[in-house]
Formats: structure tokens, sequence, C-alpha cells
């Protein structure tokens, strides 16, 4: 399927980038805790077949600490819903819970009533590599699990993003965010709902607008690529 653009600017990087550092004041918010007006969950609405998810967009609990937010994810669903009209569900606002870590919270419920009531064909997890990985993206698919073992699939996946000029790319790495703990929405969508998912970490490089502005364009590109393939090959 080949993906409409709903805006004129995508070749504009300048826009972009200045639409991007807008959108996530929202989450950057007291202290990345995320705007007061913001609902806890945000849910954008699309006509591609497929949903992403973006549940560390602002600082969440584990474990009786707080892990701090996974910078500009909740903005690239936001971004790319737009650009491409695909569905979004972002934790916007902290609250009690970590959706990607907790067995049980309102962003898992949430995301599972929407991939059980829509079916669509995968769910692509947005995450965040810290600035000091090696990787620019490590790709999770539990192993081959959460996509019905079509390592295919992920190999095409790869070479999109080697064809948008990323080079460092991480697949699966075992115990270093390949989406194996049944916890993860990736292991826990493909379980509960039978939907291929795929966790995608992305280093910070990639995620900082304001000073890397060309790479957060690149990384827009790439993933605007992945789900128009996503959208033909589930």
């Amino acid at each position: 399927m080949i993906v409409e653009m709903t805006t004129t600017h995508f070749h504009k990087p300048e826009v972009l980038v200045e639409s991007a550092l807008r959108i996530e004041r929202q989450f950057s918010d007291n202290q990345y805790y995320g705007c007061p007006g913001n609902p806890p969950i945000l849910s954008l609405a699309g006509r591609m077949p497929l949903i992403l998810s973006c549940p560390h967009a602002v600082n969440h609990p584990r474990e009786g600490s707080t892990k701090l937010a996974d910078t500009f994810t909740g903005t690239l669903g936001i971004q790319l819903s737009e650009l491409t009209g695909t569905p979004a569900l972002i934790y916007s606002r902290t609250t009690s819970e970590d959706p990607n870590y907790d067995e049980d919270g309102p962003y898992k419920r949430a995301l599972l009533h929407y991939v059980s009531s829509h079916t669509p064909r995968c769910v692509l997890d947005l995450h965040g590599l810290s600035s000091a990985s090696n990787f620019q993206i490590v790709l999770g698919t539990a192993q081959g699990r959460s996509i019905a073992h079509r390592l295919d699939l992920r190999t095409s996946f790869v070479a999109i993003l080697q064809g948008h000029g990323f080079t460092r790319i991480g697949v699966d790495i075992p115990g270093f965010y390949d989406a194996s703990r049944p916890t993860t929405i990736t292991s826990f969508i493909s379980r509960e709902a039978n939907v291929p998912s795929i966790q995608i970490e992305i280093h910070k490089e990639f995620r900082d607008p304001a000073m890397f502005g060309p790479q957060y364009v690149q990384l827009l590109g790439a993933l605007r690529d992945c789900i128009s393939f996503c959208a033909d090959a589930f």
C-alpha cells in the first residue's frame, strides 16, 4: 500500500522540526509528567490498517522508581499519524502504570480493545534508546514469536531502514530489547490478540529534532515507509 501524505510539508524538514518541537511540549510539560490537561491516554484515529503504540512518551513508574520518558516518541506517533493516517495510542500523562512493564493497566486494556475491535494487521510499538547505545535502531519481535516467525518480514523491515541510511540496526538481541518479556506491549498484543507486533527502539540522536533535525526527518521518512510496508505485508 502506498502511503499518501496528509500534509504538503513532508519535504520541508524545517516545518517537520518546528512541528515536532511544538507537539512535544504537551509531553515535556511538568518535567515530562505531561500536561495536566492531557488525558492519560491519547487516542488518534486513522484509516491505515495498523496502529502505532507510544507507551513511554512521558515519565512512568517502575518498581517504586520513576523511569524517564522516551522523549519524542509520542511526537513521532502524532506526526506519523498525521502524515500517513495511521491510528496511534500514546501514554500522554503519567499515572500509576508503566504500560510496557506492568501485567495489566488502562493502556494495555485500551490497546487490546482497539486491536480486538479493528483487527489491524500490525502493531508498531515505539521506544527510545539512550545516547550511549551503539545502535541506531533495535527491532524486537520476541525472537520472531510476535510476528509468527515470519523472519522474512523482519528482514524486509531492516532493508527499508537501511535504504534510509540506517547502518547500525540491532535485531532481537537476547536480553537487549528483544521484547521477549511477557509484559511488553509487543509480546502482550501478539499473544492476547494474535496480531503481529514489532518493538522499535530508537537512538536518542534520532529523537532530538532541536539538535539533530536532519536525523529526525530521516527517521520519519523511514518509519513512514515501514508503515506502508506493514500495511501490505502482514
